[in-house]
């Protein structure tokens, strides 16, 4: 990781206001949102190995993250693998995250 020159030519320290992107957020909507499937023989998303845990069985399925929603799957949008995500549900975030009532592209 590279370090940031945070002096002005004064020598006096510049000072950024901000704070990071959130779920709903500009940043976040420009984010690239597309329907993926877990690779066969893998479970959850592990954040601290970046990667995902294995398992015996080749496709297994989990309850789809969204409360309220019962569906089994193994897909998941590519802005955070962590969160299972069914089609139906993928296709109202799509739709929050980007602002569109269309579907998809598939």
């Amino acid at each position: 990781k590279m370090l940031t020159n945070n002096l002005d030519d004064d020598g006096r320290t510049v000072v950024q206001v901000g704070r990071p992107a959130t779920r709903g957020s500009l940043q976040a909507v420009k984010m690239e949102h597309t329907f993926e499937k877990r690779p066969g023989f893998t479970g959850a998303w592990d954040e601290k190995d970046d990667d995902w845990a294995p398992v015996k069985s080749e496709y297994q399925k989990t309850h789809c993250a969204t409360p309220g929603c019962k569906n089994r799957c193994r897909t998941f949008c590519s802005c955070n693998k962590k969160v299972t995500m069914c089609q139906g549900c993928f296709n109202d975030h799509y739709a929050f995250m980007c602002g569109t009532t269309q579907d998809p592209p598939k």
